[in-house]
């Protein structure tokens, strides 16, 4: 109805019944580090989390909303175009997409390597000290 609503018990209960709420918390609750933690230690705990911090990745189901919420504020002044509109939106996410295989891939291939970023100290000795010509 438009109407602001600044109670919190109404807040709380909106929040609590709505999806955005199950996707946060999902996104939030360290999963591995809870069931994994008594099994696995030291490193091998710090990547296995790294890599699978991906639940929050799940914070994306939010996308859809927003842009609808960006489509209401763009039309309170003029029409928006549609097709430009889905393009863009469908820009975003050809974009977000690469992004996650990116990193899935950066993940998956730096996991099999040990040691894949030279020492600071050698790097200094060898590299910069060598002659480039």
């Amino acid at each position: 109805t438009g109407e602001v609503i600044t109670e919190k018990k109404a807040i709380q209960a909106k929040y609590l019944g709505s999806v955005s709420f199950y996707i946060d918390a999902i996104a939030c609750i360290p999963i591995l580090k809870t069931l994994l933690s008594p099994f696995i230690k030291g490193e091998n705990m710090i990547a296995l989390s790294t890599n699978f911090n991906v639940l929050r990745m799940c914070r994306v189901l939010h996308f859809p909303s927003q842009f609808s919420e960006l489509k209401k504020y763009l039309s309170r002044k003029e029409p928006v175009n549609e097709p430009l509109f889905r393009m863009c939106i469908i820009l975003f996410f050809t974009l977000l997409l690469m992004c996650i295989f990116g990193c899935t891939y950066f993940g998956w291939s730096t996991a099999v390597v040990d040691n894949i970023c030279p020492n600071p100290d050698l790097f200094k000795e060898e590299i910069l000290g060598a002659e480039m010509w």
